[in-house]
């Protein structure tokens, strides 16, 4: 989505700040949607709190269950998961690609009703990257096994506790490896370019389309923060399935109301169409998930400045606020998962 500040001549007005409100804007039908998977989402909640104790018991009874499973106490386990993680949501989305003229009003960017999805990431690349995720894993875990896995399971809160704060941390480290990607020289030999190369339509492969060193950097951020934040291993095993879901469907090139980006009020989750902007150009939204690191250093269209004294001080104060948030609630999963 190009914004009028990349198309405006010189001397032009500058544009307007970009509003705390949804980075997709949809019709008054559309925002009713959004409402109703609001109300939903609430409904659901309100019924697990209310049935706290019955999930919290049901919870433990499956993971019970479930540590003496042979998958689960495999030490490969974990890439496994994020692998599928990945694997599903990616096909889900193509099956929608299949059939342009039912899902062209929920893109980003309808494509004509007879197009077919142009310059996917070849079966070959998929395979590569695949193998190349994969391999190096399963002989660490074949040489060095450490899997352990807890008698007792986290609370239902403890568990939503340590996904959240996890999802945080990674956020809030990835953006700084990916913005030293896309700014520092120095850093051109990782070729973070490759992920930028789709001609076409984005679409859920893109998410698979790049270097060997992009994609190594993105797997050592997602390992670092789990192994900081210690996490439950039932609580890994569900971050890797958010994360890896949130990223495919960040490429997807597809724009629901039940879609985050939607459902969260104010802008705070960038989501697809905060990516699919940053896909046009490289200039904006480097944060993969949330918002509050582009908005405080002018990274976001008609923003200020990067490096403006107040970008920065904006942004400093997003930074602790991630790491307050992030601390505050390992504490609170330590102590109520005891």
């Amino acid at each position: 989505f190009p914004s009028s500040q990349d198309t405006a001549p010189p001397g032009a007005p500058r544009p307007l700040p970009m509003k705390l409100q949804h980075l997709s804007s949809g019709s008054p039908a559309f925002e009713r949607r959004v409402w109703v998977y609001r109300c939903v989402a609430l409904s659901l909640l309100s019924l697990a709190a209310a049935a706290y104790p019955s999930l919290d018991a049901s919870l433990s009874r499956w993971w019970g269950w479930a540590r003496q499973t042979w998958f689960v106490r495999l030490d490969s386990f974990e890439p496994i998961v994020a692998t599928l993680g990945f694997g599903l949501p990616i096909l889900a989305f193509r099956l929608l690609d299949r059939h342009p003229a039912t899902f062209a009003p929920h893109r980003t960017k309808p494509p004509s009703p007879n197009s077919k999805p142009a310059n996917l990431a070849p079966p070959t690349h998929v395979l590569y990257s695949l193998f190349l995720y994969l391999a190096p894993l399963f002989l660490f875990d074949t040489l060095y096994h450490r899997r352990r896995l807890p008698e007792h399971a986290p609370s239902p809160l403890s568990l939503a506790l340590q996904v959240l704060s996890s999802l945080l941390l990674y956020d809030f480290l990835f953006f700084w490896v990916h913005l030293a990607m896309h700014k520092l020289p120095v850093l051109r030999f990782m070729q973070h370019g490759v992920h930028h190369r789709c001609k076409g339509d984005i679409n859920a492969t893109e998410v698979l389309r790049h270097s060997l060193l992009d994609g190594v950097m993105q797997v050592l951020v997602n390992i670092v923060t789990l192994n900081v934040l210690q996490s439950h291993p039932l609580s890994r095993a569900c971050h890797n399935i958010v994360v890896t879901y949130l990223l495919a469907e960040s490429h997807s090139g597809y724009n629901f109301a039940w879609m985050p980006h939607n459902m969260l009020p104010f802008g705070v989750y960038g989501g697809g169409v905060a990516h699919e902007r940053h896909h046009l150009g490289g200039k904006y939204h480097y944060q993969q998930f949330f918002t509050y690191l582009d908005r405080g250093f002018g990274y976001v269209p008609g923003g200020s400045e990067p490096y403006h004294p107040k970008s920065v001080a904006v942004g400093g104060l997003g930074i602790v606020a991630c790491c307050c948030i992030a601390g505050g609630l390992r504490w609170h999963a330590l102590v109520y998962s005891a």
